[in-house]
């Protein structure tokens, strides 16, 4: 299965079956989240949502991380977009909108 497909699957948002197995709903992603879950107090998926963005927030400061977005940037950049990170919105715009999975994996693996 193509990586696209798989995401699809993943997130729930592909098929309702692949090779003859139902996806969950919400994905593969979806039902890991509820089995990981499961049994813990209400609150717990907020502290782990909140414990999350601050693990990304704080790695957006560490000096391989920014390297890293910088030189993926760099790369968009030359493909004719502009973007700051890989999940952030694009900076400016004035072609129409860009094929990002299709240049972003160009773009995938700079070291």
């Amino acid at each position: 299965m193509p990586p696209i497909e798989e995401q699809a699957v993943l997130s729930g948002q592909g098929p309702k079956t692949v090779r003859g197995i139902r996806v969950p709903e919400g994905g593969c992603i979806g039902a890991a989240n509820r089995r990981a879950m499961e049994g813990l107090p209400p609150d717990a998926e907020s502290l782990v949502v909140r414990l999350g963005t601050e693990a990304y927030d704080k790695a957006l400061t560490d000096p391989r991380v920014k390297a890293v977005n910088a030189a993926w940037s760099a790369c968009m950049k030359r493909a004719g977009y502009t973007y700051a990170t890989p999940g952030g919105n694009r900076v400016t715009s004035g072609r129409r909108p860009p094929r990002r999975r299709t240049c972003a994996a160009s773009c995938r693996w700079i070291t």
